[in-house]
């Protein structure tokens, strides 16, 4: 059994992972349903923001997790900037929710569109930094919106077997994918792809910075960071057969970022990304 069929394996055990209702004094993280996506709250004393299988939550330093929002299943969860959040997923009841809007960092949410041949599903969304009106959703290919999720259009089909996709720093057209196959780039909204990285080798989860850094994991291999000038270098080799599923960067401060791995522990790094260690821990 290969790495990468493992990371599949995890990944749907944990989504069938009951749920788990925090109370005021919150419960830990190890406790929480999957999550699809994780962000640093705006306040550096605030923690982290999860979106789980079950609602999102703010998560303090000591892994204690409390529950902000209503429990459904978020996905696609993504900041537009500061306290503003896109995200999309299933409601409780079923179905599928659409695109949703938050102003007040994941607590209220609402209903901004049905998404192209919606109501979509988003299992992965990204804004781009070189125009904050431009979103990027993965349903059924790449879709994307250029105001700001409130109308969307299908640009094409997607790059086969993609896992997560991250909108470049200087270009709204560009778009990285990360797929089973290695980390694709485009450069027409996501109409034709590239290879950037190595061939053959699963990226599970990928982030660009707003300096155009782009953060990639290679399952197997650990993560790596490509700069400006196109060269890749190696973060972290440490994890073995865990994959990091998402990963997300604090722009008020670069070395500052967070993951989630497929077993659910979330990591945090203050050396941008080279050595790591467990919320709560």
């Amino acid at each position: 059994m290969n790495r990468f069929t493992l990371f599949l394996l995890s990944s749907i055990a944990l989504l069938s992972a009951p749920a788990v209702r925090a109370d005021s004094h919150g419960v830990p993280i190890s406790s929480l349903a999957h999550a699809h996506g994780i962000a640093f709250a705006t306040d550096p004393a605030a923690g982290v923001i999860l979106a789980t299988h079950h609602g999102v939550y703010n998560a303090d330093d000591a892994g204690q997790a409390i529950l902000i929002s209503q429990p459904d299943d978020f996905m696609g969860f993504t900041r537009v900037q500061g306290d503003r959040f896109i995200a999309s997923g299933h409601p409780v009841q079923g179905g599928n929710m659409g695109v949703l809007l938050s102003e007040n960092a994941g607590a209220d949410w609402d209903r901004i569109a049905d998404g192209s041949n919606g109501p979509v599903d988003f299992h992965a969304m990204s804004v781009s930094a070189a125009d904050r009106q431009t979103v990027y959703g993965l349903y059924g290919g790449i879709q994307v919106s250029q105001d700001g999720g409130e109308s969307w259009t299908q640009t094409g089909p997607g790059a086969p077997d993609t896992i997560d996709i991250a909108a470049a720093p200087d270009s709204r057209g560009s778009v990285y994918a990360g797929t089973r196959s290695g980390l694709m780039f485009s450069d027409d909204f996501g109409a034709s792809w590239a290879l950037r990285g190595p061939e053959g080798v699963p990226v599970t989860a990928v982030e660009t910075s707003s300096t155009g850094t782009v953060y990639a994991f290679f399952a197997g291999e650990g993560l790596f960071a490509r700069n400006s000038d196109g060269k890749w270098s190696a973060l972290s080799e440490s994890f073995g057969n865990q994959v990091m599923l998402h990963i997300a960067l604090d722009e008020a401060s670069p070395d500052r970022m967070a993951s989630v791995l497929d077993d659910g522990s979330v990591l945090l790094s203050s050396d941008g990304g080279v050595t790591w260690r467990a919320l709560g821990s």
